[in-house]
């Protein structure tokens, strides 16, 4: 792959490494980059663009099936996340963005303490039903883990954005351990309002 040729896909999106992303490709640059990830067997990037800007930390993405094609180019695809990359230079010398970009790992540590698994593996089952069944192999990996659950809590952007750019398995855990809980506040809240509802808000 070039040095200066990792394509860029901004979005209003935050993806994580393994989690699936469905895209609809309608833009006729996006047409010609995703075109040539097919031909070339590439990976493009995934970064979060909003009011902010472009984000410097991402996530490549791999095309893992085209749903639908349709004769103008426009087609569904379904994408998965790989790695973690930052951005070091942007060029715009093509129709697409595209970056210099290194990829990043998280830090050496310790194991995080196993207090903060079980409390993930406790929630997810009963309040994320739609996000399928946990596989041994990410059950018994604290760091798919953390990306699998920071995907499956469907957090706010800029929360998702912090599980993307952490270089700590801990910290993540220790975040979705806050989200987790500010959830289940969101919960018992949306409950009394159902409650309170049928009796036109008196108790």
């Amino acid at each position: 792959m070039d040095a200066n040729y990792f394509p860029l896909f901004p979005l209003r999106v935050v993806l994580l490494p393994d989690e699936f992303l469905p895209l609809h490709i309608f833009e006729e640059r996006y047409k010609l980059m995703i075109g040539q990830c097919r031909e070339e067997d590439r990976p493009f990037g995934v970064v979060l663009a909003d009011e902010k800007g472009v984000r410097k930390i991402g996530c490549s993405a791999r095309i893992v099936k085209v749903m639908e094609e349709y004769p103008d180019g426009r087609m569904n695809i379904l994408t998965q996340g790989e790695d973690r990359f930052r951005i070091l230079h942007t060029y715009d010398d093509r129709p697409y963005l595209t970056a210099d970009i290194e990829f990043v790992d998280d830090r050496p540590e310790d194991p995080p303490p196993a207090i903060l698994m079980k409390k993930i593996l406790a929630f997810l089952p009963e309040h994320r039903k739609d996000a399928g069944p946990i596989s041994d192999d990410i059950r018994n990996d604290p760091k798919r883990l953390s990306f699998w659950a920071g995907a499956s809590l469907r957090p706010e952007l800029e929360d998702k954005q912090l599980l993307l750019e952490s270089e700590s398995t801990s910290e993540r855990l220790t975040e979705l351990i806050r989200i987790i809980e500010e959830t289940r506040k969101k919960e018992k809240r949306m409950d009394r309002l159902r409650q309170l509802s049928p009796k036109n808000g008196h108790p």
